[in-house]
């Protein structure tokens, strides 16, 4: 991930921030990556469902 990407303030609920936590922990990757991993991810399905290409 850049450095040369402005940081983005994000609210979440703490049962939500646990989770992703524990799942970057398993994955060996920072919050940050998983989080932009799993919106990659749930855009691509979106564009899919919606038949975009």
């Amino acid at each position: 991930m850049s450095r040369e990407i402005p940081p983005f303030g994000l609210r979440m609920p703490d049962n939500l921030k646990q989770g992703l936590k524990r799942l970057a922990e398993e994955r060996r990757r920072s919050m940050n990556a998983q989080i932009v991993t799993m919106l990659e991810s749930g855009l691509a399905a979106e564009k899919v469902a919606s038949g975009q290409n």
